[in-house]
């Protein structure tokens, strides 16, 4: 059976320079997001580019595109939360095995 993916970034905050000292305080927030990831099997990593730009990678697999979907948009307005400005950078989705 085929599956679905939505793999993508959101954009949350631009001129981050220490990576330690931006997320100390928003650590306890970060870690419930994980958490609610590692629950619903989403990949996800916070950091930052090589031009110092703060965003969360997601990856989500699932047997739907609804799912899939509905995944994004639940981790969307988690993230939110911390960063009201987040735009997206990039999402592509598909078929996977």
């Amino acid at each position: 059976m085929r599956r679905k993916f939505k793999k993508g970034a959101f954009v949350l905050k631009e001129g981050v320079t220490d990576l330690v000292a931006f997320e100390k305080p928003i650590e306890a927030q970060l870690k419930e997001i994980i958490a609610w990831a590692e629950r619903n099997r989403v990949e996800l990593a916070f950091g930052t580019t090589e031009n110092n730009t703060y965003i969360c990678e997601y990856k989500v697999v699932a047997n739907t595109n609804q799912l899939c979907r509905g995944l994004v948009a639940e981790l969307k307005a988690m993230v939110k939360k911390l960063f009201p400005k987040l735009s997206l950078s990039h999402e592509f989705s598909g078929d996977c095995w």
